[in-house]
């Protein structure tokens, strides 16, 4: 389930903290990300943090089922026209 986009017009603090050698910010409940992973970046004097959604790997099924229903025009549509490959013989 995702959740609607909201602007937060009113700054909250959060806690800054460390876990071994690298510092981790505590997140209030209003600012919670879905998924495991974020992606980080400087802009200008502040950080961004934007969520990495994380995309539903396909089956092989589910993609043989989509292939099927392009009903594109076949390749070849009177078969493939090509000689015989010739019969060589090796080490005479």
């Amino acid at each position: 389930m995702r959740k609607k986009a909201v602007t937060n017009r009113k700054p909250v603090d959060a806690k800054l903290f460390w876990i071994g050698r690298s510092q981790a910010v505590r997140l209030p409940k209003d600012f919670w990300f879905e998924g495991k992973r974020v992606q980080i970046r400087r802009m200008g004097a502040g950080v961004l943090i934007e969520p990495i959604l994380e995309a539903r790997r396909e089956t092989i099924e589910e993609l043989f089922v989509r292939m099927d229903a392009m009903k594109g025009d076949p390749l070849f549509p009177e078969g493939r026209k090509q000689n015989l490959t010739p019969i060589r013989e090796y080490f005479k």
